[in-house]
């Protein structure tokens, strides 16, 4: 059988950059003394935030959404934080370390995925569904949707274990 099914494996800074924000978060709230705790309204602006991504992504295309989260970041990610000028200047430390480490980790993606794209191709190939993996550094928060008709969000460990046969 021959299978015409693409697929496409991309990183992009937007779904990582919630990951990130909410790793970094988790970190400082099981910290003893801390003031942050990843309540209800937290985990709800996240999700939003997430959601609306991923919809984003659907209708425009990952390079073209990626693109406009890379430009405009406030206008995608400053939900994430408090409504305060403490919140502010949090988005604004936040996506600083996280555009700093993004430059490095993308390039860190590019040499440890490129190896692999045929065999993780041949994995995701096997339904003969076209599909889009979107690739992120660790696993987003628990009950996120992780798939939207042609698009999938999979965490990279994951995507390597997987596509190389690795159990």
């Amino acid at each position: 059988m021959v299978r015409t099914a693409k697929i496409i494996v991309t990183f992009l800074a937007g779904l990582n950059f919630i990951v990130y924000v909410w790793r970094v978060s988790a970190e400082v709230s099981s910290r003893p003394n801390s003031n942050l705790s990843p309540g209800d309204e937290l985990i709800h602006r996240f999700a939003t935030v997430w959601t609306e991504q991923l919809s984003a992504i659907e209708q425009l295309g990952d390079a073209r959404q990626d693109g406009k989260c890379l430009a405009d970041p406030a206008q995608y990610f400053r939900p994430l934080f408090a409504l305060t000028s403490e919140g502010e200047s949090e988005f604004h430390v936040a996506w600083n370390y996280f555009h700093a480490w993004w430059a490095l980790a993308r390039t860190t993606y590019d040499y440890a995925v490129q190896p692999f794209i045929h065999l993780i191709g041949e994995h995701y190939r096997e339904q003969n569904k076209s599909l889009k993996l979107l690739v992120t550094y660790d696993d987003p928060p628990p009950g996120y949707p992780l798939q939207m008709s042609d698009i999938q969000v999979v965490p990279f460990e994951k995507l390597i274990r997987h596509g190389v046969g690795m159990t």
